[in-house]
């Protein structure tokens, strides 16, 4: 799909669609550190798991188990300086 002279990118993946997302928002939005921090969570928490699922396949019920098995997900330990 286009508009204009602008052609929508069809994302199949949440990694694809929070790529996007980045890109198009988050690079001039978002603050150095909100920048690193919300890419660090996203790579940390999200795409492991569930980064690769279609967007076609995730619904409430999804987001739900997801929520689940994150509450019992350690913490990915920050770098020491």
């Amino acid at each position: 799909m286009s508009v204009g002279d602008f052609v929508v990118p069809q994302c199949k993946s949440l990694k694809e669609l929070f790529n996007e997302y980045v890109e198009l928002y988050g690079k001039d939005k978002w603050s150095a550190s909100t920048y690193e921090g919300n890419c660090g969570l996203f790579r940390n928490y999200i795409e492991p798991v569930i980064g690769n699922t279609k967007i076609a396949d995730i619904n409430t019920r999804f987001i739900e188990v997801f929520y689940q098995q994150l509450l019992k997900t350690p913490a990915v330990k920050s770098p020491q300086f």
